[in-house]
C-alpha cells in the first residue's frame, strides 16, 4: 500500500509530516498534473521531489517507416 494523500499545492507538501523510517510518501496534485514525493533522510532532513505528468506521444505511421515487398525480399 502506498502512503500519501492528495494535495493542492507544494506548501501543503512542505507542511505535511512524514514518518522517520525513510519510506517515500506520495502527494498527488492531479488538477495541476503533478506528483510530489517526500521522505525523511538519514540526517533528519526531508527531501521533496516533483514529477510532472505529461501525455505519452503517439507515433504516427509514415510511408518512410515501411519497406516495399520487393525491398523486403
Amino acid at each position: 500500500m502506498l502512503r500519501g494523500r492528495p494535495v493542492s499545492s507544494l506548501e501543503e507538501v512542505r507542511a505535511a509530516a512524514v514518518d522517520f523510517d525513510g519510506i517515500v510518501t506520495y502527494f498527488p496534485d492531479l488538477p495541476k498534473g503533478r506528483i510530489y514525493t517526500k521522505q525523511c533522510n538519514m540526517d533528519g532532513t526531508s527531501s521533496i521531489n516533483l514529477y510532472e505528468l505529461k501525455p505519452i506521444p503517439t507515433e504516427t505511421a509514415s510511408p518512410e517507416n515501411f519497406v516495399t515487398r520487393e525491398e523486403f525480399n
